[in-house]
């Protein structure tokens, strides 16, 4: 049964030596699966693999996990396999937990700034960030733009004495004629149907904005 769920009947009079690297992973799946735990601990996988075979092992496994409804750990040091594979993360730094949640949880509510670095490509950008008073609004300012505040988001940064590390994620930027700041293009990196612009802003701050739409764009 365990060879069938895999499609490696054919494999089973082989030598190891004989088998490629992604047959190889999937005979130690199915040599796991009939004993049939309770869990299966998978330690970084996929590290060994091409980039082609990664992809094809991450649609095995998550047909696996859906065919057995067996609980699986996965261990792995890259933030977008996770995001792919897991139904709940667990973030850890230097060995101690950082943040447990699911996928949508920690993208959009990081407990830390080690969190919002880490997920998520290209990376968070980071604006060391003041709470003023302007024009009648309670703003966030950093130099470069301003951002209001709900009341209750100012008092959370009034309990730090006004000083707050503020994190934006690229893709909520968008490039404009006439927008909050200037800034000016240092380099294009087109990812298919999108790109991430890398941009310096007037005080020297750079940041990365994530466009869905490529347009031409003046450096």
């Amino acid at each position: 049964n365990a060879a069938e769920i895999l499609g490696i009947g054919e494999l089973l009079d082989r030598k190891p030596a004989a088998l490629s690297g992604g047959q190889q992973q999937r005979v130690s799946l199915g040599r796991a699966m009939v004993i049939q735990p309770e869990a299966f601990l998978l330690d970084e996988p996929f590290s060994a693999l091409d980039a082609n075979l990664r992809d094809q092992m991450r649609v095995e496994v998550q047909r696996l996990q859906s065919e057995l409804d067996i609980a699986m750990i996965f261990v792995t040091h890259d933030q977008e396999e996770a995001m792919m594979l897991a139904d709940k993360l667990v973030v850890m730094n230097d060995g101690e937990i950082e943040q447990v949640g699911t996928p949508d949880e920690i993208y959009n509510d990081p407990q830390s700034q080690f969190i919002a670095e880490f997920i998520g490509s290209p990376p968070t950008n980071f604006f060391e960030s003041e709470l003023i008073e302007h024009d009648g609004e309670t703003v966030l300012a950093n130099g470069l733009f301003e951002l209001p505040l709900t009341s209750t988001r100012a008092d959370d940064v009034r309990a730090t004495d006004n000083q707050v590390t503020a994190a934006i994620r690229p893709e909520e930027f968008t490039i404009t004629e006439d927008g909050l700041f200037e800034a000016t293009i240092t380099l294009i990196e087109p990812h298919g149907d999108r790109a991430a612009v890398y941009l310096e802003g007037e005080t020297g701050q750079e940041l990365t904005v994530l466009m869905d739409d490529v347009v031409e764009l003046d450096t």
